[in-house]
């Protein structure tokens, strides 16, 4: 999804995936300054808006982009969009005139509520598989104790037969010497 402003934040163009992912048509928001109530259900200032404004004082809470020099982006939870919220990652990048002034911003949008529920599930199925790995290591832990007990016990019990067949050899002799 991808929409522009001007250099007094009015939206300039508002595409069909910004119209699918808002459920704002581009008809009601191009002319206005509302794509933040599109978005957050409030009017307030949205990457693209602190891009034209050069507001740097809320800028430092987003992320530089990579790619796109005096671009910023920003990933965040929208619990207005969607069955049950959606979460966007968004890169506004300043629109620039041949002498360099910033006359507006384009913001792009993308749903990343898919990677998230991945990222969520596959933290979840690490830590239970952590969870497993340390109650199994426990039973381990036990059964390894068992055994070991299990162990002394039967080497207590194999000295006392040697012992006691030792015992028997020997009154086993002494009987042959008194038979004969």
């Amino acid at each position: 999804a991808t929409f522009a402003i001007d250099s007094n934040c009015v939206i300039t163009h508002w595409n069909n995936a910004c119209q699918r992912l808002s459920g704002h048509d581009a008809r009601q928001m191009i002319g206005t300054s509302n794509h933040s109530l599109a978005f957050f259900g409030s009017l307030g200032p949205m990457l693209a808006d602190r891009i034209v404004r050069g507001d740097t004082v809320g800028l430092e809470q987003f992320t530089p982009s990579a790619v796109i020099n005096g671009a910023y982006e920003n990933e965040a939870f929208f619990p207005n969009l969607g069955e049950s919220g959606l979460w966007l990652h968004g890169t506004a990048a300043p629109l620039r005139d041949a002498t360099g002034k910033v006359v507006g911003a384009i913001e792009s949008i993308n749903d990343v509520t898919a990677r998230r529920l991945a990222e969520n599930a596959l933290r979840q199925a690490h830590s239970d598989l952590e969870s497993l790995v340390h109650r199994r290591t426990g039973q381990l832990a036990d059964v390894n104790d068992q055994l070991a007990k299990d162990i002394r016990i039967r080497q207590s019990a194999e000295d006392e037969l040697r012992r006691r067949n030792i015992e028997l050899t020997e009154l086993n002799a002494k009987l042959s010497m008194a038979q004969e």
